[in-house]
């Protein structure tokens, strides 16, 4: 056993290309998204965030073709459409079993009930999430703290993916050496998460795919090979 490997990180391998680099980073970040339970993930959320928002950045000429934009549109719409509804109808559901239905509790967090938050526009949801965190916290005592945590992780969550995707539509070029210097963190990144998801999941490797998706970073040709 050689205890010092874990030292080297895998993410540096010059076999990784940059389109196989961003589109691992970019699966991995939603994944860390859907999975921050209590907001375990949120610094680890915010950094590779960054790192990747750069690296987009500075390889935005290069990446163009790839439709990286399109993609955390999709990731946005999947979002809204998926995950957030359904999250949100257990918070409502929470709310409405300690208060009943049509009561001014329930009201005052869901003044526009579940519809509002399917019909607002991105640039607003912000803004609905904060209020429903507002009215939840009032009620607290009787809620209990999961509901308002849940809530409270699903705007950060919304904020991590509006603000990727916002940033990715104003790039600039930037040189060699920047461009570089960019892979870089988003390596490193990737490579402090892997021991964050390792310290949380210890002797737990199989967990490792509900974040991570290795088959990203293989050649496409060497995919289909068995």
């Amino acid at each position: 056993m050689k205890l010092n490997r874990f030292f080297t990180n895998p993410f540096d391998d010059r076999q990784i290309s940059v389109a196989e680099l961003v589109a691992f980073a970019t699966d991995h970040l939603q994944r860390l998204i859907a999975h921050n339970t209590g907001g375990r993930w949120d610094e680890r959320i915010s950094e590779t965030s960054t790192a990747l928002d750069a690296l987009l950045d500075s390889y935005k000429d290069d990446l163009g073709g790839l439709g990286l934009r399109k993609s955390r549109k999709k990731a946005l719409r999947t979002y809204r459409r998926g995950n957030l509804p359904a999250r949100l109808a257990k918070i409502f559901a929470a709310v409405v079993a300690c208060y009943g239905p049509r009561t001014p509790e329930v009201k005052e967090c869901f003044p526009g009930g579940l519809t509002r938050f399917r019909r607002c526009r991105d640039d607003g949801l912000a803004a609905e999430l904060k209020a429903l965190i507002t009215g939840l916290t009032t009620h607290v005592a009787d809620l209990g703290p999961a509901v308002v945590a849940e809530a409270t992780a699903l705007a950060t969550e919304w904020a991590a993916l509006h603000t990727a995707s916002e940033t990715s539509t104003s790039s600039k070029a930037a040189n060699e050496v920047a461009r570089r210097e960019a892979r870089q963190q988003v390596q490193l990144a990737l490579y402090l998460n892997l021991h964050h998801l390792a310290l949380h999941h210890p002797r737990a490797p199989d967990r490792l795919s509900l974040y991570m998706q290795e088959s990203l970073l293989k050649n496409r040709r060497s995919r289909g090979k068995k």
